[in-house]
């Protein structure tokens, strides 16, 4: 039998595969062509195959799993507390409390913080632990008794990690069954079977029905099915991507695919020494920071490089250029709710109806705007070039004065014919506020609920309505569209403020608390719902580049 092709392996699986070589007593250079054979192409080069043979032992770090599949486990987050409290890692509990609600665990909960305990212990690479025992099933497939194989892999795993089960026999078991079944490695099924397997439209509505996980899987198991997941169509609703220093989040439909936290140590150097990571529903917590990855870049990539995918509102949050995260994507979105100017090189112009920026950033220079100036806009931006936009609402935070308004408006009647409406938030004292309604003759106060228009000739021989109220300078234009301000002001306010839906938490009942507040040992569990407010549209920055 040959070798299957495997290059789609994750690498620390390659990496455990060449653990498994090297302690059977293989050479770095026969580990290598070994490896070749297997997959066929070169996924770890000569140097990545000797950096292993240096290694005695799996790479390995430090976690305590604080949830799974939704079940939080009372005694390791109250051991995960105490021990965030004795390190000066306070907003680690912060975060806990976003992830899983405030109604599955009181305050007093959260106050009371048991000790460290021996559930944080050493746990070794489990990708390359199942790399090792990948290596030792490639060698017996033809063995009949396969359950003396995975028995014997078993105590073999075990030895090298020092005689401590990592891995449990049941483990052991599904993870052969999952080979048996065609995951890992090529199978040499019948032709016949690859013939009814293509059936017109069977395959096609696999992929069809596939939620995203799975797509992702499927692409990995043929060329066909990676075919089909880069040319049937695919829409998603809402994705959330989060691309910043301490904060990394993939988020689709409102299931969480990936999220990672990085926190400091109050009064520490500013290096990140903590991470919480969430998968879904589960949530684990590492000490040792640089063996486990954060939500890689490809993670990312594989949505935006989807040239059959389609979104309707597409939410990302960079903390600064990230140009390398999508070279060369063009995705159809809908709506683009960003901080950065930088996604709007990754999405096609045509699909493109309505961009909410909340950054100071915003650099609307045409060769990066000129395709995006049909789109209607709501905009947080406070550079000059809004003008290029047909709606827009944004804040400028530099005090204004008479004569920096009356620019803005004649700018305004020379470089937007095809204006609809802008919503300008500006700061502006009383005395210029009644100078500039005195000259414009509405005599509007502050608050006036119905405030008055001064009607305005424009270039196109229709009208521009223009105001100035509480804080704002109010435009609007010939393509003015009736209720489409308020309209868009809703919107932000919901977005901004609402309450999304997430996981739905509960605890796994081995605790609870008793009149007085303290914890003692039960086998009651309460299900509750969570929700977690999420501003989406923060941001740290207070520099304004407007020049008027």
């Amino acid at each position: 039998m040959k070798h299957p092709t495997s290059s789609c392996l994750k690498k620390d699986i390659l990496k455990g595969y060449v653990f498994c070589l090297k302690n059977q007593g293989s050479s770095p250079s026969d580990a290598y062509s070994n490896l070749i054979q297997f997959t066929r192409t070169e996924v770890l080069n000569q140097k990545e195959v000797e950096e292993v043979f240096e290694k005695d032992k799996f790479d390995s770090y430090h976690n305590l799993t604080l949830a799974h599949d939704g079940i939080c486990f009372d005694e390791k987050i109250q051991s995960f507390l105490g021990y965030a409290k004795t390190n000066r890692f306070h907003p680690l509990q912060g975060e806990l409390k976003k992830i899983i609600g405030t109604e599955v665990y009181s305050e007093q909960f959260f106050v009371q913080g048991h000790r460290w305990g021996n559930e944080h212990k050493k746990k070794y690479n489990k990708d390359q632990m199942l790399g090792f025992l990948l290596c030792l099933k490639v060698q017996s497939l033809n063995k009949k008794d396969q359950k003396k194989v995975a028995q014997e892999a078993y105590e073999r795993l075990k030895e090298v990690t020092g005689g401590e089960e990592h891995l449990s026999m049941e483990e052991v078991n599904e993870f052969y069954e999952r080979i048996h079944r065609g995951e890992f490695i090529e199978q040499n099924h019948e032709q016949r079977l690859w013939d009814v397997m293509k059936v017109p439209h069977v395959m096609d509505r696999i992929v069809d029905f596939a939620d995203i996980q799975s797509r992702r899987m499927l692409a990995q198991t043929s060329r066909e099915f990676n075919r089909l997941t880069n040319t049937r169509p695919f829409h998603i609703e809402n994705l959330t991507i989060i691309f910043e220093y301490e904060h990394k989040r993939v988020e689709a439909d409102s299931e969480v695919l990936k999220s990672t936290r990085l926190f400091s140590r109050m009064g520490g150097n500013g290096r990140g020494e903590a991470r919480m990571e969430q998968n879904g529903g589960d949530i684990w917590y590492d000490t040792e920071l640089f063996n486990r990855p954060f939500v890689r870049r490809k993670t990312i990539q594989w949505f935006l490089n989807r040239p059959n995918l389609t979104v309707k509102n597409l939410k990302i949050r960079l903390r600064s250029e990230q140009n390398h995260l999508a070279e060369n994507a063009l995705l159809k979105v809908e709506n683009l709710y960003t901080n950065s100017h930088v996604p709007l090189k990754w999405i096609f112009p045509g699909s493109l109806q309505k961009i909410v920026h909340s950054g100071d950033r915003f650099l609307l220079s045409p060769p990066k705007m000129d395709k995006f100036v049909s789109s209607g806009v709501i905009s947080y931006s406070r550079r000059r070039k809004f003008m290029r936009f047909k709606f827009a609402m944004f804040t400028i935070r530099d005090r204004l004065n008479y004569d920096k308004v009356m620019k803005i408006k004649k700018d305004i009647l020379q470089k937007c014919p095809d204006l609809r409406e802008y919503k300008i938030n500006i700061n502006l004292s009383d005395a210029d506020f009644n100078q500039i309604n005195m000259q414009m003759g509405t005599f509007n106060s502050r608050h006036s609920q119905n405030p008055n228009w001064e009607r305005i000739e424009h270039p196109s021989g229709k009208y521009l309505l223009m105001t100035v109220v509480e804080h704002y300078i109010w435009f609007r234009g010939p393509g003015y569209i009736p209720g489409e301000m308020q309209k868009a002001e809703e919107e932000l306010l919901e977005r901004r403020y609402r309450l999304e839906r997430r996981i739905e938490f509960r605890r796994d009942g081995t605790m609870k608390e008793d009149a007085s507040g303290s914890e003692t040992p039960s086998t009651i569990t309460s299900p509750s719902e969570t929700e977690d407010e999420e501003n989406f549209f923060s941001s740290d920055s207070d520099s304004d580049d407007f020049n008027y």
